[in-house]
């Protein structure tokens, strides 16, 4: 497969320890499904395809921004994922450096004019101490955030 391929295809796999969990999220999403919410519209926009490209991650980045309100900084938005998220200081920190390496990508997308596939290497800034980080490694970290993020929503603002 090409590097720079955007297909990016997965299986749905739901392993028999994990149905009470389950079984106990879906009714309280079921709560909230059909309401018009945008953060919810934008998350499944973002998770919908087995065809993963770049509009997918700015989906997963808009979700993640609309859970704040307008103007509000990167440095708050990461700060406040990263509290509500993490069980531990080392946590914290992987979530701040996946959110800046996001939000580097989303500006360069949405400001600067650069285009980028998911199986780009994520741009370093000069002296940057960073290994060869596809992009398509922050998609995944960033689903995974915002799933956190909305199930922490749903339990906690009803």
């Amino acid at each position: 497969m090409d590097e720079h391929s955007d297909i990016f295809s997965y299986p749905l796999l739901i392993e028999e320890d994990r149905l009470p969990a389950l079984t106990t999220v879906l009714p309280q999403i079921a709560k909230v499904w059909h309401k018009n919410i945008w953060s919810f519209y934008r998350f499944l926009k973002g998770v919908r395809s087995d065809y993963i490209t770049i509009d997918n991650f700015l989906d997963l980045m808009f979700t993640l921004e609309s859970f704040y309100d307008n103007n509000t900084s990167t440095e708050i938005m990461k700060l406040v994922s990263s509290v509500i998220v993490a069980e531990s200081k080392a946590d914290v920190k992987k979530i701040q450096e996946l959110l800046t390496y996001c939000f580097r990508i989303r500006n360069e997308v949405a400001h600067g004019g650069t285009n980028y596939r998911l199986y780009d290497y994520v741009p370093k800034k000069q002296n940057e101490l960073q290994d060869k980080l596809l992009i398509i490694k922050l998609y995944w970290g960033l689903k995974n955030l915002n799933i956190q993020l909305i199930y922490y929503g749903i339990l906690n603002f009803k």
